[in-house]
């Protein structure tokens, strides 16, 4: 098999996707790169009948950027290769800069690029002679976490300030504040409650130390009316915490 082609006609049809379910498998949703650690490491499983040529490089967040195009925070090995169906590969990641904060997480990107399996070596040979049928590219947060910030989240206490806001024009909105030095992943919905209804809002990640604002239609919840909101945050292991915050005004 012309693997190489297949490679190249791969990166010329980059796609936003999730790990196809008969194709590559992480072995877990994130990646935490702990500062006093030289190296951290993911593995992935081809669930798929055929092999797979799988391209991996970090980004610092613009997932617009191809591999080797710009420095990257860390150092990926193997960057290629091929992995046979129902077996694994380890992914290992290292530090390449030293410039991190010290007093909060930083966030980076995983790319993991590879095509859609085929179930014959005869439609193997028809991809490589034409075009491969899907480029499957998926983005896995590498999260680098400095010592002095100790555990991760916990469900003791609300990670999230949750506040009403006026807004202008026809919105409201509600400030979602993070005052810690974690990312917040949100996991699913923020439902905003009230005494007579329940708004689900869009999801989103809020980066450490920062606000983010979240438009909420005026004819939708009375801003005077909400009274709390509930929200899933994403764990470390991928589990899911919920949390429940009163609405300051």
């Amino acid at each position: 098999m012309k693997w190489r082609q297949v490679l190249v006609s791969a990166l010329m049809g980059l796609s936003a996707s999730s790990f196809a379910m008969g194709g590559l498998q992480p072995s877990k949703p994130r990646v935490i790169y702990a500062s006093t650690s030289k190296e951290a490491s993911i593995s992935f499983f081809n669930r798929a009948t055929a092999p797979l040529l799988v391209q991996t490089w970090v980004d610092d967040g613009d997932d617009s950027v191809a591999a080797a195009r710009r420095p990257a925070p860390y150092l990926v090995t193997p960057p290629i290769f091929r992995v046979e169906p129902a077996a694994g590969q380890v992914v290992r990641l290292f530090l390449a800069t030293d410039g991190f904060p010290d007093d909060r997480e930083r966030v980076s990107y995983l790319n993991v690029l590879y095509t859609d399996p085929v179930s014959s070596s005869e439609e193997t040979e028809q991809a490589v002679g034409g075009s491969v049928r899907f480029s499957i590219r998926h983005r896995i947060k590498i999260f680098h976490r400095p010592k002095s910030l100790g555990a991760a989240l916990s469900r003791s206490g609300s990670p999230l300030a949750v506040r009403a806001s006026a807004g202008s024009g026809p919105e409201g909105a509600v400030l979602l504040v993070n005052s810690g030095p974690f990312y917040v992943s949100l996991a699913g919905k923020l439902k905003l409650v009230s005494k007579t209804d329940a708004l689900d809002l869009v999801d989103g990640m809020i980066a450490p130390f920062e606000t983010l604002t979240v438009p909420v239609p005026r004819r939708s919840v009375d801003p005077e009316g909400w009274e709390r909101a509930i929200f899933s945050v994403t764990g470390d292991y991928g589990n899911i915490i919920q949390f429940e915050a009163p609405v300051e005004r």
